[in-house]
């Protein structure tokens, strides 16, 4: 089979790099990619030569004999890449753009929870700037506040006091930092807990369950510092048991599926699951996405022991429920961690253009991989191109020992302004 893996980050890079391990694949594209895909040599890279249309990849897809696409971002479900492929007849693994709802718009998804009886916080929608002031000024704190659009892992805000949550609603819905993301918000109460990815592969009906991990999604250690698109994540979660995560599915997934079936489609692809999970053990909902999450996929693609090829090919067949549950001997019975390396700027406006120095043994392990996203090739030198510059993966027998090794290869990375957590699997975070 012919791949192609749509996507620039690091989540594109890991799905490219364990799809080529498939017994079934002669040949892995990603577009547009990274410098990573250049490194990879059981890679193949399409750069952007142009503007980046639904035509322009049904070209690509026509001009390299693709047998079936992959969607990592976000941004190419909600605009309908999706129903474009499959209206050519291609196989494509992603939801369509009205199930993509789920992920494009916060007020779609928590309508949709709420009316399919899915656990989610309590919740306010607001298009009036006013009347979200008014409403702020009489809430009780902490509260959150999301941008109702896609907003690249940013549009989330937790706010401790009014006069907070007044300049966070001022930037979103006057100033536009988000742009059109911003145009009307959620605004909801706070839930203390442990959060959790909780991300499964379903043809519709029948669900793949991913291993479940933890991603840190602040800047900095402690949980300080900005909302980002995630600093790294680990594996496994020792406050998690099996009743649980089977309650997850019973009570979260398998309502998202029979509530998209009575919007009148079928959800075909990855589901990602942000969970708050009490210390009683109940979940409720943060988000919904229609695709794998960044960066846990980075961790995830080094867990899986199985292949992931077919799997997708079944999950993506139309009118078809052939996907079945796989064993524990498809996963590494391992721990896992991943830590991100970003851009002196990020999660704001980050620099570009400074070269990356590797150490070339960096790889030398069999369980460790460097998986980029911002990243490209400039005259010779690997250069920033991103906030989120590189992750650093791993899996091993302990979460401990694991954790010097990644961080040693860590330090074996070096370009000007270079950030990244210290604390990622040192505990279990729990938001207070």
């Amino acid at each position: 089979m012919r791949i192609l893996v749509i996507g620039s980050g690091g989540r594109e890079h890991a799905i490219a790099w364990k799809i080529s391990q498939s017994k079934i694949v002669s040949k892995v594209y990603v577009f547009p990619g990274n410098a990573g895909i250049d490194v990879d040599n059981q890679l193949i890279r399409i750069q952007v030569s142009g503007s980046v249309s639904n035509e322009h990849i049904g070209k690509l897809v026509n001009e390299n004999n693709i047998d079936m696409v992959v969607i990592g971002p976000e941004g190419f479900l909600v605009t309908g890449l999706v129903d474009y492929l499959k209206e050519k007849g291609l196989p494509v693994v992603g939801p369509t753009k009205a199930v993509a709802a789920l992920e494009g718009s916060k007020i779609f998804s928590k309508v949709f929870m709420r009316d399919n009886g899915i656990p989610t916080a309590n919740f306010e929608i607001f298009y009036d700037y006013e009347k979200a002031c008014d409403y702020i000024k009489g809430s009780k704190f902490p509260i959150v506040i999301k941008a109702n659009g896609l907003a690249g892992g940013k549009g989330v805000f937790v706010v401790e006091t009014e006069e907070d949550a007044l300049r966070t609603l001022h930037h979103i819905m006057k100033e536009r930092t988000l742009g059109e993301a911003g145009s009307s918000v959620v605004i909801e109460e706070f839930m203390a807990g442990f959060e959790v990815s909780f991300i499964v592969l379903t043809d519709g009906r029948n669900i793949v369950r991913f291993p479940i991990c933890q991603d840190y999604k602040n800047l900095s250690d402690s949980g300080k510092g900005p909302n980002t698109g995630g600093m790294g994540a680990h594996y496994p979660l020792p406050f998690l048991n099996e009743n649980m995560l089977s309650k997850f599915e019973e009570e979260i997934v398998r309502p998202v599926l029979r509530g998209v079936e009575n919007m009148g489609h079928v959800y075909k692809g990855f589901l990602y699951c942000g969970l708050m999970v009490s210390e009683s053990g109940e979940a409720r909902v943060l988000e919904f996405n229609c695709r794998l999450g960044d960066p846990e996929t980075q961790l995830l693609m080094l867990l899986m022991k199985g292949d992931l090829l077919p799997l997708l090919e079944k999950a993506c067949r139309e009118d078809e429920f052939s996907l079945s549950e796989v064993t524990t001997e498809f996963w590494h019975q391992k721990a896992g961690l991943c830590v991100v390396a970003s851009a002196k700027g990020y999660p704001g406006e980050a620099r570009k253009g400074d070269v990356i120095e590797v150490n070339s043994h960096i790889e030398d392990l069999p369980d460790i991989k460097v998986f980029h996203s911002g990243t490209e090739i400039l005259d010779g030198n690997l250069i920033t191109s991103g906030g989120r510059v590189l992750t650093i993966s791993g899996i091993g027998e302990s979460k401990d020992v694991l954790r010097n090794v990644v961080y040693k290869k860590m330090s074996q990375v070096k370009f000007d302004g270079k950030h990244y957590r210290n604390d990622i699997g040192l505990t279990e975070i729990r938001e207070k």
